[in-house]
């Protein structure tokens, strides 16, 4: 079963779908920004921890140094990890560092004592999770004693991304609420003029002229609008001009001394004086009928397409068909009208032989055509 969609809906969609089209990238894309924003936000946090435990590691006396190390592995809050140059650890914030397997093959710590600063992201051997691991030598120069290294969980820092990408996915559904609500009240604007000016084109189908037709806006709907109007406008000055020849038209064929049928071109008859009634014996019950059954005679039928088709008066006799015994003499006159049609013009006379080409008929070959 086909659904229809009035045209606001349609338009409130297509709003609707371009807004989403355009929130969804941007939530994603915002969503990985912030993920990435945080994570070098957090990596600059510890790196700039670490130089400056290291500092506190350096200027404290050999006899100071293990004793620094231990307070500051305490208060950190992050974790703390001191390693020697060999590898091994000398204290850790989270683990005892006597169980501590050898460090000197982690990646941030190899690095660390070749360039003097190192950094990782990677799962901890010891803690089994992702780790942000920033590390700088000490003492600072070319022949380094050990390693400091801080790190932290990409957890807290994969949290806030999250908490922050639920904000901007608030955001976006009170985004495409109110996109939704804004196309739906700009589509009612553009759909509601529509639907009156359907209307109206629909009360001039039906002959009301002078259904008014809804004003709008200087744009294209005002355009339909005033080409609406002129239309009717036109049509009633047709119609009017039609009346207006079809009365003069009457008069002229009622004063003719013969009977004359005037046919359109689309076969019908548009006029039939007072003499064609008389002779053909039609009531008006049920004349329209019987000059059907006259103009589907094969000899009536066949004159009126030769004289369509070669332009010239074609003579006829013309049987009624509702009465046997009575033939009528007829003559078949084609008629240019002004929209390039041919109408015909059956003329009448009372009997076969009374009906030539002249007086009478000659004077309706000379009435001018609209």
């Amino acid at each position: 079963m086909k659904v229809r969609l009035s045209l606001h809906v349609k338009v409130m969609l297509s709003y609707f779908a371009v807004a989403g089209l355009v929130l969804l990238p941007t939530l994603v894309y915002v969503r990985w920004t912030l993920r990435q924003e945080l994570q070098r936000s957090v990596r600059a946090q510890i790196e700039s921890d670490v130089v400056r435990i290291r500092d506190r590691i350096a200027g404290a006396t050999p006899e100071q140094r293990g004793e620094t190390i231990r307070l500051l592995s305490r208060i950190y809050p992050g974790r703390l990890t001191v390693v020697d140059a060999g590898g091994t650890v000398l204290a850790d914030s989270s683990r005892d560092a006597a169980r501590m397997p050898d460090h000197g093959d982690r990646p941030e710590v190899r690095d660390a004592l070749a360039t003097g600063r190192g950094f990782a992201v990677r799962p901890s051997e010891t803690l089994g999770e992702v780790l942000m691991y920033a590390a700088v030598a000490y003492p600072e120069g070319a022949h380094p004693e050990g390693v400091v290294r801080v790190s932290i969980s990409t957890r807290q820092a994969d949290a806030t991304g999250e908490g922050a990408a639920r904000f901007v996915v608030r955001i976006a559904a009170v985004s495409l609420s109110l996109a939704a609500l804004l196309s739906l009240f700009a589509a009612r604007r553009i759909s509601r003029p529509l639907r009156r000016m359907a209307d109206a084109a629909r009360a001039f189908a039906a002959g009301d002229l002078g259904h008014p037709v809804p004003s709008v806006p200087d744009d294209e709907l005002g355009e339909l609008a005033l080409a609406l109007t002129d239309l009717a406008a036109q049509l009633r000055g047709r119609l009017r001009a039609a009346g207006a020849d079809r009365a003069s038209l009457l008069s002229l064929v009622e004063g003719l001394p013969l009977g004359v049928m005037l046919f359109g071109p689309e076969g019908g008859p548009v006029v039939v004086n007072g003499v064609a009634r008389e002779i053909c014996g039609l009531t008006p019950l049920r004349e329209e009928a019987r000059i059907a059954e006259l103009r589907a005679e094969r000899e009536v039928r066949e004159a009126a397409t030769r004289a369509a088709c070669e332009g010239a008066p074609v003579e006829v006799a013309v049987p009624l068909p509702w009465d046997r015994d009575r033939v009528l003499a007829g003559l078949w006159i084609p008629l240019p009208d002004a929209g390039g049609g041919t109408s015909l013009a059956l003329v009448l006379g009372r009997d076969p032989s009374g009906v030539r080409v002249g007086g009478a008929a000659e004077a309706w070959l000379d009435v001018p055509r609209t």
